[in-house]
């Protein structure tokens, strides 16, 4: 005959015939992926500090810069979070038009990266994750939309400091990834603006590229 018990610690539901042996592979088993996420964890914050480290470079234009599209990279973005999206059970949306920039090709993953990763990881179940890109009066920008609890006003000039995390928040994160983007706007004397969305629910994050590329040129 076979029991189902619930381990009150993790949560998970373990059958089994013989009680201490059971209770003895559900333990191991949440302990398990504990260290899969303190390790996926470790490897995020690694690379999260790399790419700080990156940003914070003094820029060499005539090595670094190169002619751009936010599309493009937006697009490989979609590819690359569509599955946690899915796993998430979040509807990440692309609207995507032609945003030429003079960029360092290296850092714009990293920053559309960040946002979207900071968007899913705050967006809950059944919530929607939603990518622009474009030119407006040929001012190139990316913007990331969410309908996720919002920042509140007091809360966004503080949360692009390196690890700053709003009071209260919930699940795993290092504080970082706003403090990238900021980074990487910086570099690029761009301009980062942090509001509410038009529905005044979530959140809302464009970045603004200078303009000046030539709209004939290829990229």
């Amino acid at each position: 005959m076979a029991f189902n018990v619930l381990n009150r610690k993790c949560g998970c539901s373990c059958a089994f015939k013989a009680p201490s042996r059971a209770v003895a592979t559900c333990v191991s088993s949440c302990e398990a992926r504990k260290s899969e996420r303190k390790a996926a964890c470790a490897s995020r914050l690694a690379r999260q500090l790399l790419a700080l480290a990156k940003a914070e470079g003094a820029p060499d234009h005539a090595r670094d810069l190169e002619i751009v599209d936010l599309r493009a990279v937006a697009d490989t973005a979609a590819r690359d979070w569509a599955p946690k999206a899915h796993a998430q059970d979040i509807d990440l949306g692309f609207a995507l038009e032609r945003a030429v920039v003079l960029a360092d090709p290296l850092l714009l993953p990293e920053l559309v990266d960040n946002l979207i990763d900071n968007a899913l990881r705050y967006t809950p179940a059944g919530g929607t994750v939603t990518v622009h890109t474009g030119c407006d009066n040929e001012t190139p920008y990316l913007s990331v939309e969410d309908t996720g609890p919002g920042i509140p006003d007091a809360e966004r000039a503080k949360v692009v400091e390196r690890f700053y995390r709003i009071p209260g928040t919930r699940g795993e994160g290092s504080g970082l990834g706003l403090a990238i983007v900021k980074e990487v706007v910086d570099r690029h004397c761009g301009k980062l603006e942090i509001d509410a969305c038009a529905a005044g629910r979530g959140t809302r994050i464009r970045v603004t590229f200078p303009a000046g590329v030539p709209a004939g040129q290829p990229a």
